[in-house]
């Protein structure tokens, strides 16, 4: 493949690498939904926790495992730590 996308003057860059995984992505995601719609239902069921954990869960931790994030632990980190704690345990228990 690299050497017929340079035979036709396209040059394999970062930015191209991703469009075509983000394509692939969306092709294989939107074929797997128009087959088994109840996938959908798998994909919300997944993203929800995993949303949780990165807007809840990581953020207070890198506030106590990064030294120069030190000035910002705090009670309302524990508590940020505990609410995605529980929204993430839906996933396991609902």
């Amino acid at each position: 493949m690299k050497s017929s996308l340079n035979q036709v003057g396209v040059k394999k860059s970062r930015a191209f690498n991703r469009a075509i995984s983000i394509l692939g992505v969306s092709l294989i995601t939107f074929a797997v939904c128009c087959i088994n719609p109840n996938a959908i239902s798998m994909i919300y069921a997944i993203s929800g926790p995993l949303i949780a954990m990165i807007l809840f869960i990581m953020p207070t931790l890198s506030t106590y495992l990064i030294p120069a994030l030190k000035p910002y632990r705090s009670i309302g980190s524990l508590l940020t730590l505990i609410v995605g704690v529980l929204c993430v345990s839906v996933m396991f228990v609902g």
